[in-house]
């Protein structure tokens, strides 16, 4: 039976991916951490006990389905839950000081009080929980019901032909090349497709990876490298948190690691959020608002800005990263990261303004993204520009300038359908990318480069804070760069429309040691057999060790009752002569 087969009878035995066990573990990890965290949302909303419990059960599902697929859904959700839902509760408890950003109830006592400017909920707080949770909620069963019945398999172990291998270096290196070359274009469209071109470096990666291919260490860390250097460089840390994330969800299926291993590096990401905002906003005061007590011939060249900048980050992040494991960070900073991660401050400004002022857009702005992402900017030069400005200053009221920030796919579906609407309308949503997400997982039962494709496509779907526009726009021009690469790749090709098992290894069978032809053994043996067959035919009629055999058995029988008869008659004869002698004397 192949591999295949074998891993579709296992997932007979399971319901989305996990055993009832495992389903039973993951749901008292889960009532566990609701009931620790009652005292501190009862007062708040009920909604979050319901939102915590899913989002430890789904965390609870990437440890144990992770090794059959790659936990793509998990991450989305996750990440949902996190910005519609847990951040806006915590910053109840850490109410920001800035007026930028304020979210939160009246303060209690033994807390600061909070600032009353115009980004502040308020006493709204519960009202958009219940509305942000049941957005979770919604992505959450969208997903499930999408895959549900869907089947995976473990990552077999690969043999890849150096012309595949070779194929997914030149993906490598091209990648890698026009990553350079779009920093020196500024046509926005033109830049937009060597981006798309650019992060095929992670295909070639990731892919080396999938097959076990030599060096893909070396080519995964360059890649990540790059990235960072880009990200510190620029301020903005989207990609690099992405493609991170998209890499450690890749490693966790094609090596898979034990359960206890997933779960320190999830609590290690939760230490990682705070501590990548403190990062990032001490590399802003240096690189934006520069250094005061330097001089200008003190700062470093040109040329090594970009290192210096890069090795500063890293020392800023191990220094949140200490602050955020011995829990030594200070309060505002606290509640500065919270609304950082916060979608729900905008979502309820949008909850305000609309339709009491703006009224609903009733599909306008998914038509205008479907617009934007089918036809090319050549044929509609007037077309959606991504963003999120536009939609900002319409249902939210506030003009941006110098900062990107949009609505978010729950925000926007409220703008077009409302409270009841934007519900059903995050759970179609969740569910088409769980029907993309289930055709790739159907084809990586073939050949598991299938799933090297779908961080490339879809990893822009993880962010809940990006419209529809922007989310349909890069799946469907990254899906046609993808097809690009699949018609001509030859080698990549043939290995993802391979028959399942044709790329794993096969254990070679012993071969048989070299000896004598045939007609010497033969003539080598005969002697023995001869010697054999004389010794088995041979019926010795004595008694000892090699008498054998039911006719030996008969033969030494009536030989010991004939020598018992003759040893009596001699006896007789013997007693009858001294009877005569006795009577004649």
């Amino acid at each position: 039976m192949s591999r295949t087969a074998s891993a579709l009878r296992a997932d007979s035995r399971t319901i989305l991916f996990c055993s009832p066990r495992q389903w039973m573990a993951a749901l008292v990890a889960g009532l566990a951490v609701g009931a620790l965290a009652w005292p501190w949302y009862q007062q708040v909303s009920y909604w979050v006990g319901a939102v915590l419990l899913l989002m430890v059960i789904t965390a609870c599902h990437m440890v144990f389905s992770s090794r059959l697929i790659v936990p793509f859904p998990h991450i989305a959700i996750l990440i949902a839950g996190l910005q519609y839902t847990v951040a806006a509760w915590l910053s109840f408890y850490f109410p920001s000081a800035g007026l930028n950003y304020d979210i939160g109830l009246p303060s209690p006592e033994y807390l600061a009080p909070a600032a009353t400017v115009t980004y502040d909920i308020g006493l709204q707080l519960p009202r958009y929980l219940a509305f942000g949770s049941g957005i979770t909620i919604a992505v959450v069963f969208g997903w499930a019901l999408a895959i549900y019945g869907a089947s995976g398999r473990p990552c077999p172990a690969l043999s890849p032909s150096p012309k595949l291998l070779a194929e997914l270096d030149v993906l490598f290196w091209f990648g890698l090349l026009c990553g350079l070359v779009a920093r020196f274009v500024p046509s926005q469209g033109l830049g937009f497709l060597l981006l798309l071109c650019a992060n095929l470096r992670y295909v070639g990666s990731l892919g080396r990876m999938l097959v076990n291919g030599p060096g893909w260490q070396w080519r995964v860390a360059l890649t990540l490298v790059v990235e960072v250097l880009l990200a510190t460089e620029e301020g903005m840390f989207h990609a690099l948190l992405l493609w991170s994330v998209s890499a450690f969800a890749v490693y966790l299926y094609r090596f898979r690691p034990r359960p206890s291993v997933v779960s320190a590096c999830i609590c290690l990401g939760l230490l990682l959020l705070p501590a990548l905002h403190e990062s990032k906003w001490r590399l802003r005061q240096e690189t934006w608002g520069g250094d005061a007590t330097e001089s200008p011939d003190e700062r470093p060249d040109s040329s090594a800005r970009p290192v210096k900048i890069t090795f500063d980050w890293l020392w800023y992040l191990a220094e949140g990263l200490y602050e955020a494991a011995t829990l030594s960070m200070d309060r505002e900073f606290l509640a500065d990261t919270i609304v950082r991660y916060n979608q729900g401050w905008i979502v309820n400004r949008v909850m305000n303004r609309v339709p009491s002022q703006e009224p609903y857009a009733e599909g306008e702005t998914l038509v205008t993204a479907a617009k934007a992402a089918l036809l090319p900017r050549l044929v509609a030069p007037q077309k959606y520009v991504a963003g999120g400005k536009l939609h900002m200053a319409r249902f939210v009221g506030m003009e941006m300038e110098g900062t990107s920030m949009n609505l978010g796919y729950g925000g926007e579906l409220y703008a077009n359908f409302g409270s009841y609407g934007a519900v059903a309308g995050c759970f179609i949503y969740a569910a088409l990318l769980g029907l993309a997400f289930r055709w790739v997982a159907r084809r990586a039962l073939r050949s598991p480069l299938w799933w090297v494709f779908l961080p490339y496509v879809g990893s822009i779907a993880f962010k809940a804070e990006d419209g529809v526009a922007e989310v349909l726009n890069w799946m469907v021009k990254a899906t046609l760069v993808a097809a690009a690469v699949y018609l001509l790749s030859p080698a990549l090709r043939a290995a993802l429309s391979a028959a399942p098992d044709a790329l794993e290894k096969r254990t070679p069978s012993p071969k048989p040691k070299p000896g004598p032809s045939r007609r010497l053994g033969a003539r080598a043996q005969r002697p023995q057999a001869i010697a054999q067959r004389r010794a088995t035919s041979a019926r010795p009629l004595t008694t000892g060790p090699l008498t054998t055999g039911p006719l030996t058995t008969r033969l030494l029988t009536t030989h010991r009752r004939n020598t018992q008869a003759a040893s009596l008659v001699a006896d007789t004869l013997k007693a009858a002569e001294t009877l005569a002698a006795t009577k004649l004397t």
